[in-house]
């Protein structure tokens, strides 16, 4: 390869030594050059390395531009996601856990349905006393014994949403998301991400008030309580909201003794009276 010395024309050949010293000249120049043009990669065939710059640059996103970018792997998300790749859109999903799903398939929705109608079978067993059958619930149970069939649920299901984003070109990005500027989603550590538009569907988390020692190992929220050892022999429900109702109800079916606490005059006060009657009498 031959790089033009500097102010060489036509009868650049003056002599030797001008020519050999403009050429080194000019294979600096060009490298600095390339350098500055092309960034880190000019420097892997032996140039002079580079200083590098006190200001993060984010890299080039030609790759990773998108009509629309979701931050939050849960229902909302994945829907939204979806519906966008049905229209065509380029999309991707980003989600801070390993796992997609949310609180729908990991800690919520699923895996509390999952234990409520194994208490509501095992409780309806008892009820019947089938005969030869051992219905006898060990106290050393764990919550995991009523789980199992969770796990194979949850798997299923997630493996339902995924190929459902395959379907539709969603791209799925795992880390944690925070905004460079309006457009500019950074994934971390080190991944950019630029959209036309930015859903934020992250969702929610139990409420955890500072009164309440949540550090001790017998104090849990509503997502904890699903990963307890031994089950309890009393248990005490903070709120009786839907979240509460339903793990009170759960426990007690399950031959916990629940004490449900809420500062209301009645549970549930957006159902009609006539359904509390009757949750009431049973």
């Amino acid at each position: 390869m031959v790089y033009p010395g500097k102010g060489h024309g036509p009868d650049a050949a003056k002599g030797v030594g001008d020519l050999e010293k403009d050429r080194r000249e000019g294979i600096s120049g060009s490298v600095r050059r390339e350098t500055y043009k092309r960034g880190p990669s000019a420097n892997q065939a032996g140039g002079p390395a580079r200083r590098k710059s006190s200001i993060a640059q984010p890299p080039t996103m030609s790759d990773h531009s998108f009509d629309l970018i979701v931050i939050g792997g849960g229902p909302a998300g994945i829907a939204g996601a979806n519906t966008a790749g049905i229209f065509g859109k380029r999309v991707a999903l980003v989600e801070k856990l390993r796992e997609l799903g949310g609180a729908g398939i990991n800690t919520g929705t699923i895996p509390s349905k999952t234990l409520r109608e194994t208490a509501l079978a095992l409780s309806g067993m008892r009820s019947r006393r089938l005969f030869g059958v051992d219905l006898s619930l060990r106290r050393e149970a764990t919550i995991a014994d009523f789980m199992r069939h969770e796990a194979n649920v949850a798997l299923h299901e997630r493996r339902r949403r995924e190929e459902q984003m395959r379907t539709y070109n969603v791209e799925t990005f795992h880390g944690a998301a925070s905004f460079v500027d309006p457009h500019t989603i950074r994934v971390a550590p080190d991944t950019f991400l630029r959209g036309e538009r930015i859903l934020i569907a992250t969702g929610s988390s139990p409420m955890r008030p500072a009164e309440f020692p949540f550090a001790h190992p017998r104090v849990h929220d509503s997502d904890e309580i699903l990963e307890i050892g031994v089950l309890p022999k009393t248990l005490a429900v903070i709120g009786a909201g839907v979240i509460g109702a339903e793990y009170a109800c759960t426990f007690t079916a399950i031959g916990v003794e629940v004490h449900l606490i809420d500062g209301r005059d009645s549970l549930l006060g957006f159902l009609t009276g006539r359904f509390l009657k009757t949750s009431s009498g049973r």
